[in-house]
C-alpha cells in the first residue's frame, strides 16, 4: 500500500471516537433532565401533599370545633370577640380553634357578659404572686351558731377551677344550680363529692359534674374593653355631696366618710392610682331598665341630669364600669356609714365602650391604652361595717377576693351583693356574726335563641410549609339536640 492510501485510512480512526463522545454526552444532558423532571415531580408531590393534609387538618378542625360548640354551652355562648378553644392534633398537624358569636345568645345572660354562670373561680396565676392554691381555691369560714347562715349562689351556675375548704361549723353553701369543677392530678372534683356525701357541704341543687381542663376550658367570658383616654373633668361639690364625672383616673379621687358621692353614669378608667377609698355613700350612675335600687334608706345626693348640668354631656347611657390598671384597687373601708352601690353599665353607644354589663375589670393583660392590672386585690371589702352592692359583672380573673364578714343585709334591702356575677382567681369568706346572708347572683335570665357563630380553625405544618385556615359560619340551635346549619365554608 502506498504512502497516501495509508493516510486516508488512518483518518478515519477518530470519528467513532468522537461519535461516542457525543452519545455520552446526550444521553448525560437526558439523564439529567430526567433526573430534574423526577426531582420536580417528587417535590410537588410532597408539597400538594403537605397541602392536603393542612387543608383535610384544617376541615377536621372545623368539625370538631362545630361539635364541641353544640356539646358545651360556655364556648362563644353570647355576642362578644372571639374565644380560643382547646387546639387539636389531626394527621400530624396542630389545629388551632376558635369561635366568635355574632348574633343569638344560649341563654341565661340576662344581658351580662358571664354567660350563665353567677360565680367563676378561675384558679389563674395572680399577677403579684405564684400558683394558687388550689387545695383551698374557695374556703369558707367562720361560726355558724344557729346552722342558718348560707353563701349562696343563685340565679345561675358556679364553677370551680379546684378544691372547696370548709371550716368546722362554717355557713352552709348552697348551689342552686349546677357546679363545673375541675378533676386535676389531685382529684379535687371526686373527693369534694365522695366528702358532701357525709357533711352536706357544699350542698348542689343541680348537677355536679367533674371537668377535665383539656376538653372543658374555664368559663371565662373575656369582656371586650375600651377605656376613656381624656382626663377626668374635676369633681363639683355641693354642699355633702360630690359629683364625679367619666375618664381617665391617675391619683385617688378622695374620699370623706360623712359624705356622699355621685359617679355620673359612664366609663372610668383608674391607672396606677393606688387605693382608691370609696368612702361614705356612693352610688355609680343611674339604675338601667328594670333594675331597682337596694338602698331603701338611703338616696344618690345626685343624678345624670344634674351631673349634665354641671358638665354638658359627661353622663352617658346607665351604670358605670369602673377598670382598675396597673397597681390600682377599690377598697371600701371599714366604716358604718361605708354603704356603695355600683349599676351595671349600659352604654348609650355600644360601639364606643367594650362589653356591656361589666361594673369592675381588672384585665389581665394590656390593651389599647390600658395597662394590665397587678396589684394585690381589684376590690376590697375590709371589716363587718361596710357595705358593697354590685349590679354588673365583677370580672376580676386574677384577683382574690376575700371577704372576712357578712355584707349586704342589715341596712339595705338587697337580694344580693353582686348581681352580676363574680369572676374571680380566689374566693375566701370568713364569717363573724350570726344571722346574715351572702348571696352571689345573675340578673333575670334570657330565654336561648338561634345563635350565629363564626369558627376558625388554622392547621399548622411541622415542615414549616404555608399554615391552612378553614373559616365557617354556622348556626346553632337552642339545644344540643338541634342540627346545626352551616351558611359559609371558606378556606384561605
Amino acid at each position: 500500500m502506498n504512502a497516501r492510501g495509508l493516510r486516508r485510512g488512518r483518518g478515519d480512526d477518530g470519528t467513532s471516537l468522537v461519535l461516542a463522545m457525543a452519545f455520552l454526552s446526550l444521553l448525560g444532558v437526558l439523564v439529567a433532565s430526567l433526573l430534574s423532571v423526577v426531582y420536580s415531580g417528587t417535590k410537588t408531590t410532597v408539597a400538594v401533599r403537605d397541602h392536603n393534609s393542612n387543608l383535610y387538618g384544617a376541615d377536621g378542625g372545623a368539625d370538631i370545633a362545630l361539635q364541641m360548640l353544640r356539646a358545651n354551652n360556655t364556648y362563644c355562648p353570647d355576642v362578644g370577640s372571639a374565644q380560643s378553644m382547646p387546639s387539636q392534633s389531626i394527621g400530624g398537624r396542630t389545629v388551632a380553634l376558635s369561635c366568635q358569636t355574632i348574633s343569638g345568645t344560649v341563654g341565661g345572660t340576662g344581658g351580662g357578659a358571664s354567660g350563665v354562670y353567677a360565680v367563676v373561680v378561675t384558679g389563674y396565676n395572680a399577677p403579684n404572686g405564684s400558683a394558687p392554691d388550689f387545695s383551698k381555691l374557695v374556703d369558707i369560714d367562720g361560726k355558724d351558731k344557729d346552722g342558718n347562715d348560707t353563701v349562696r349562689v343563685a340565679g345561675g351556675h358556679m364553677f370551680n377551677a379546684g378544691k372547696f375548704n370548709f371550716k368546722s361549723d362554717a355557713p352552709t353553701l348552697i348551689i342552686d344550680k349546677n357546679l363545673d369543677q375541675y378533676n386535676a392530678s389531685t382529684p379535687y372534683c371526686t373527693d369534694d363529692q365522695a366528702a358532701a356525701a357525709s357533711s352536706g357541704q357544699p350542698q348542689v341543687t343541680g348537677t355536679w359534674t367533674c371537668r377535665t381542663a383539656g376538653t372543658f376550658p374555664v368559663p371565662d367570658p373575656n369582656p371586650t374593653l375600651i377605656v376613656p383616654t381624656a382626663a377626668a373633668p374635676a369633681a363639683i361639690t355641693t354642699g355633702t355631696c360630690t359629683v364625679l364625672f367619666p375618664g381617665k383616673y391617675t391619683s385617688d379621687p378622695s374620699f370623706n366618710k360623712d359624705l356622699q358621692y355621685y359617679f355620673a353614669s359612664g366609663v372610668y378608667y383608674f391607672e396606677n392610682t393606688g387605693e382608691v377609698k370609696l368612702q361614705g355613700e356612693v352610688f355609680g350612675g343611674q339604675p338601667g331598665p328594670g333594675i331597682t335600687q337596694a338602698f331603701t334608706n338611703i338616696t344618690p345626693c345626685s343624678s345624670d341630669a344634674d351631673a349634665n348640668l354641671l358638665r354638658p354631656g359627661t353622663a352617658t347611657g346607665f351604670g358605670v364600669q369602673f377598670v382598675v390598671g396597673g397597681n390600682a384597687k377599690l377598697s371600701i373601708p371599714d366604716e358604718k356609714n361605708a354603704k356603695v352601690e355600683l349599676f351595671a353599665r349600659v352604654p348609650l353607644v355600644p360601639a364606643l365602650e367594650g362589653t356591656a354589663g361589666v361594673t369592675v375589670y381588672a384585665p389581665r393583660t394590656a390593651g389599647t391604652n390600658y395597662a394590665a392590672w397587678n396589684s394585690d386585690r381589684a376590690v376590697d371589702i375590709k371589716g363587718k361595717d361596710p357595705q358593697l352592692i354590685i349590679h354588673g359583672l365583677v370580672y376580676m380573673p386574677t384577683s382574690k377576693y376575700d371577704e372576712q364578714y357578712t355584707l349586704g343585709n342589715e341596712d339595705a334591702n338587697a337580694a344580693s351583693i353582686f348581681d352580676g356575677g363574680l369572676v374571680v382567681q380566689r374566693l375566701k369568706i370568713k364569717f363573724k356574726h350570726d344571722a346574715t346572708n351572702l348571696t352571689f347572683a345573675r340578673i333575670p335570665e334570657t330565654a336561648a335563641t338561634t345563635r350565629t357563630t363564626v369558627v376558625t380553625a388554622t392547621a399548622t405544618d411541622p415542615s414549616g410549609g404555608a399554615p391552612i385556615t378553614v373559616q365557617a359560619v354556622v348556626q346553632l340551635g337552642t339545644g344540643s339536640g338541634t342540627p346545626a346549619t352551616i351558611l359559609s365554608w371558606r378556606k384561605t
